[in-house]
Formats: C-alpha cells, sequence, structure tokens
C-alpha cells in the first residue's frame, strides 16, 4: 500500500496542477486505502476457506472480526464521502475518535489528545510548513 500512495504521489507531484491537485490527495489516499482495505478482507476470508477445506473443518471467521472489517470500511467509505464537504480537520478527527473507540480506548483525556496531536502534527506540517493545500470543506 504504501508503494502505491508513493507512487501516485509522484505522480501528482510531477504535474503541472500540483497545487490544485494536492487538495485532493487526502481523498484520494482514502479511497485506495478502503479499496485495499476491502481487497485484504476478501483475500483473509478466502484463505480462510481454503484452510478450512484443507483440514476437512468449516472454520468462519469471527463475527468480531467481521464487524471489525466492516466498520473500518464504512469509516472510511463515510470519511472519503465526507471530506469534500466537512473539511480534513474535521473528517479526520472524527475518523480517528470512531477508530479509538471502536478499539475500546474510552478515557475523554486520551482521544482529545490523541486526536488533536495526529490532526494538529498533519494539519501543521502540510498546511503550514510545506503549504500543501487541505480539504477546507464547502459547509463552512
Amino acid at each position: 500500500m504504501g508503494a502505491l500512495i508513493l507512487a501516485i504521489s509522484l505522480l501528482l507531484f510531477v504535474s503541472r496542477d500540483y497545487y490544485a491537485l494536492a487538495k485532493e490527495f487526502p481523498q484520494l489516499v482514502g479511497g485506495v486505502t478502503l479499496i485495499l482495505l476491502f481487497w485484504e478482507m476478501g483475500v483473509g476470508l478466502w484463505r480462510r476457506k481454503k484452510e478450512a477445506g484443507k483440514k476437512d473443518e468449516k472454520e468462519k471467521p469471527s463475527a468480531f472480526v467481521i464487524k471489525r472489517w466492516l466498520t473500518l470500511g464504512i469509516s472510511l467509505l463515510i470519511y472519503v464521502i465526507l471530506l469534500p464537504k466537512a473539511g480534513f480537520v474535521v473528517m479526520t478527527s472524527l475518523l480517528l475518535l470512531a477508530i479509538l473507540w471502536f478499539f475500546n480506548v474510552r478515557q475523554p483525556l486520551v482521544l482529545i489528545l490523541y486526536t488533536g496531536g495526529i490532526v494538529g502534527v498533519i494539519y501543521g506540517v502540510f498546511a503550514r510548513l510545506l503549504y500543501v493545500p487541505l480539504p477546507p470543506g464547502t459547509w463552512w
């Protein structure tokens, strides 16, 4: 996945309209991640079925595993769809909060510090230091 995102980044960087395309990059990364997530889920389920056939046992993935994959996939899908409308800071914060909550992080201070820290560092590096425009959102 890293190689794919690096290739897309280089392609955008060498294009003439890099600045205009840069604000679409988070949505592109989210879309590629979503596609690869469902690909990995399909490959994992296919391997389980194939291995279960060798053992003459039917081994199904647990409901928890399926729920985790689907929740992550649906969260990423919502992120990609609403990113242009709600903006990078809002949607990335909501996505991080949802993922942390799903992985049983329940302390409010930890949720706020992790989310604020990660979004703050990304915003500071890309928007302020490198002058890469992030999607501001049309709702605000």
